[in-house]
């Protein structure tokens, strides 16, 4: 008997909180404009591309406005590996320590 209340206590939360979420996903408020599908069509940044070197290793192409940006993303964090103005034809390239361009 002691056991019972208990979980009808964590039974009704959960089930309050499905609620709550069933509600606000029917009304889009669930997501922040930012992420809604609406305002990803009409955002400048763009994934062009995706290779997967590893599980856990990969490199990107991504469109910022008129930027082309390469990136490399690994456990521990992100990496810039180019960066391209489109329209001034500006590359700036990372560089490993013998100068020598990626």
């Amino acid at each position: 008997m002691d056991l019972i209340q208990p979980l009808f206590a964590v039974g009704l939360v959960l089930g309050l909180l499905w609620g709550i979420v069933h509600f606000l996903k029917g009304r889009n408020l669930a997501m922040p404009a930012v992420l809604s599908r609406a305002a990803r069509r009409d955002a400048d940044l763009e994934v062009l591309g995706r290779i997967s070197l590893t599980p856990q290793h990969s490199v990107f192409r991504i469109r910022d406005g008129e930027r082309r940006l390469l990136v490399g993303l690994h456990p521990r964090g992100l990496v810039l590996l180019n960066d391209t103005e489109a329209a001034y034809g500006q590359n700036t390239s990372a560089r490993l320590p013998g100068n020598e361009v990626v």
